[in-house]
């Protein structure tokens, strides 16, 4: 698990239960690249990803991914 990526979105929540600016994310961590990384994050349950077309377009922060980060 890419945990500097788990901060960052944590980060850009606020620490918050809430949905980032995916363009923000995109712009420090490329889709293509990193496309793979979000939905296993998803599987563990620390986010929520919301797909168009094929393509992430919202990302949610769930309170594990919150929990999780504050432990480290």
């Amino acid at each position: 698990m890419n945990v500097s990526l788990l901060k960052y979105l944590v980060s850009l929540s606020g620490n918050q239960v809430d949905i980032i600016d995916t363009n923000a994310f995109f712009e420090k961590y490329p889709r293509e690249t990193y496309s793979s990384e979000l939905y296993s994050l998803e599987q563990m349950g620390f986010i929520t990803l919301l797909n168009s077309n094929n393509k992430i377009k919202e990302i949610g922060v769930n309170k594990k991914a919150i929990d999780y980060v504050e432990k480290l």
